[in-house]
């Protein structure tokens, strides 16, 4: 296998990941909105005791870390590409082919906008559920006992973990691009 073959099968196996990672991101976040839209319509309709929401931080939780774990590797497979296998590449073909996009004038101009929008979306929509079910049991943050208060201030705990974490990913990715040279224009 000569170094542009194992070039073109490190990033094609670099970019079918990212995509994947993508499609599993999406479904995640698709997933949980779903369990939350079963969780409140369930308490909604005078099913079971509004107590049942106070679950939904937690799983708030769980959400934010898969999807912030994924939306750091897809960062990460962006920059491999964009960085170390075109560096390879430059290596090998210099000056020759297209640009990739990641290295691409359109990228370098929409992906801080990228980055925030989808870092507000996820925090919109992963927190504001979580948010929402601790508004509606508000009285056991002052006046119940075990386990009602306790699950309630645990679950503002999660609350302000989900933000982190989202705010942690939204940096990193942020910093990953900042540090990239833009040199790699064609």
């Amino acid at each position: 296998m000569d170094k542009l073959e194992l070039m073109k099968t490190f990033y094609d196996s670099a970019r079918t990941e990212l995509i994947e990672r993508i499609q599993l991101r999406d479904n995640a976040l698709l997933l949980y909105l779903g369990a939350m839209g079963a969780l409140f319509g369930v308490t909604f309709s005078a099913l079971v005791a509004s107590e049942v929401l106070l679950v939904s931080p937690f799983i708030a939780l769980g959400a934010a870390i898969i999807i912030s774990q994924h939306n750091a590797v897809i960062g990460a497979l962006a920059s491999y590409c964009a960085t170390e296998i075109q560096a390879y590449l430059d290596e090998i073909m210099p000056n020759e082919g297209p640009t990739q996009w990641e290295n691409s004038a359109s990228f370098k101009e929409y992906h801080q906008r990228s980055t925030d929008l989808r870092s507000i979306g996820h925090a919109i929509l992963i927190v504001t559920p979580a948010i929402a079910a601790l508004a509606i049991n508000w009285r056991h943050a002052l006046y119940s006992p075990f386990p009602n208060g306790l699950l309630w201030w645990s679950g503002a705990a999660c609350v302000g973990l989900s933000m982190w974490l989202i705010r942690l990913v939204h940096l990193w990715r942020t910093k990953l691009y900042m540090k990239r040279k833009w040199s790699n224009f064609r």
